[in-house]
């Protein structure tokens, strides 16, 4: 009975070796089978949340995602529509720069591009294109200069400002004005209005209105261009509005919530708030970049934490709550409660333009040196079904032949 017992222990120790390093190779490092088929296009695949998934060497450009995952990048001449795998599902030619890109929750892509024509004469259009790259309508504009401020409402509308460059009346300096234009979902003009401020943040708000900051002002604007009121702030940050319909600016040690009606609800004082990047949940709590943190203020204007991040310069949110923080050359992203979850090295400088698909990857733009640009994605898969399945398959297995051994061992 000895040699049979020391071969069932010997069995039962094999299997709890092979419980084991079938659970790390399951859960710890999913290798998709199709991964050699890109090493050609310059990608290295690995499906782990945190890790690298594929780089694409790209020049500058800016980047959005559509609800379906599709990546979209924007650059001088071209818009490049790409899946998840980072295969191009069809890129279509511009007449200029793309000088903002934007995806509506229709999948409905637009696009700003600008043409040159003269040092201060250019052409910028907007353009709607189906999920499919088919053009549904476009505006334009000729004579006039760009900025990438733009802004998506609700029911589709765009608020877009252009720049318009002219010489003085005495021909001694140039002049810079900027006009405001909204348009419909379908393309079609709904107002427009002329600025002398040289910088102006916009955000559209749930029930049409538009949003300015100008020259430390906050200024509210109906669906037909006509202003409702107009609020000193003294700041000119970027405006944020949160899921309750009430306003958010920060810069300057302070946070300013503001209400639809133009009332300053609250005012809380934050040490090195900055304002270029915030972000807000659904429950409006505000995450906002400061010089040495990030700050996170609820609703009601109290200070509930700080996330030490001294090197933060761009945050998103994902709807499940999840915080993406870029810093100069990675990628860090935190629970709710301020809990780091994984860091990512990603290998480029000076990051930017950071977006969350709906599956929690996450897309950044970053200058590789003398590799030039790359547009990278960053896994963020969950636990494969399947995988899940054979750990417990194993786990049942060692359990049901560790029970033999035990009968057979104590049996009467």
């Amino acid at each position: 009975m000895r040699p049979r017992r020391h071969r069932l222990w010997t069995l039962t120790l094999a299997l709890i070796l092979l419980f084991l390093m079938c659970s790390v190779v399951v859960l710890g490092g999913q290798v998709r089978a199709d991964d050699a088929e890109q090493v050609d296009q310059g990608y290295c695949l690995e499906d782990n949340p945190g890790e690298i998934e594929w780089t694409r060497y790209t020049e500058s450009a800016i980047v959005a995602v559509g609800p379906d995952g599709t990546v979209y990048i924007g650059s001088s001449f071209t818009l490049i529509a790409l899946d998840g795998d980072g295969h191009i599902k069809w890129n279509r030619t511009l007449s200029g720069d793309c000088g903002s890109l934007m995806v509506r929750d229709d999948g409905v892509v637009i696009v700003g591009e600008y043409a040159h024509r003269w040092w201060q004469n250019k052409s910028y259009s907007v353009i709607a294109l189906s999920p499919s790259g088919d053009q549904l309508w476009s505006y334009s504009m000729v004579g006039t200069g760009f900025d990438r401020t733009a802004a998506l409402g609700e029911d589709g509308e765009i608020a877009l400002l252009f720049r318009h460059s002219n010489l003085s009346e005495d021909g001694s300096y140039l002049k810079i004005t900027n006009s405001v234009v909204v348009l419909d979902s379908d393309g079609s003009l709904l107002w427009m209005r002329y600025f002398d401020s040289y910088s102006i943040n916009i955000a559209c708000g749930h029930d049409g209105t538009v949003y300015l900051v100008q020259e430390g002002w906050v200024e509210a604007y109906d669906s037909n261009g006509s202003s409702e009121w107009r609020l000193d702030v003294g700041l000119d940050s970027p405006i944020f509005v949160a899921p309750d319909g009430t306003l958010r600016i920060a810069g300057n040690d302070k946070v300013i919530s503001i209400t639809q009606n133009g009332n300053k609800s609250w005012e809380a004082p934050i040490e090195g708030a900055l304002g270029y990047y915030m972000a807000i949940n659904e429950n409006g709590d505000l995450f906002v970049t400061c010089t040495d943190r990030i700050a996170v203020i609820n609703a009601r204007g109290e200070w509930t934490m700080d996330i030490p991040a001294s090197d933060a310069h761009q945050l998103i949110l994902s709807s499940d709550d999840i915080l993406a923080v870029a810093s100069w050359n990675g990628i860090r992203t935190y629970e709710i409660d301020g809990t780091l979850r994984w860091t990512a090295d990603v290998g480029c400088n000076d990051l930017i333009s950071p977006v969350i698909a709906p599956d929690g990857s996450i897309y950044v733009f970053g200058y590789m040196g003398d590799d030039g640009s790359a547009l990278v994605k960053i896994g963020n898969a969950p636990i494969d079904i399947l995988s899940v399945a054979i750990v417990a398959i194993l786990a049942a297995t060692l359990v049901m032949f560790t029970y033999l051994i035990w009968k057979r061992k104590y049996k009467k």
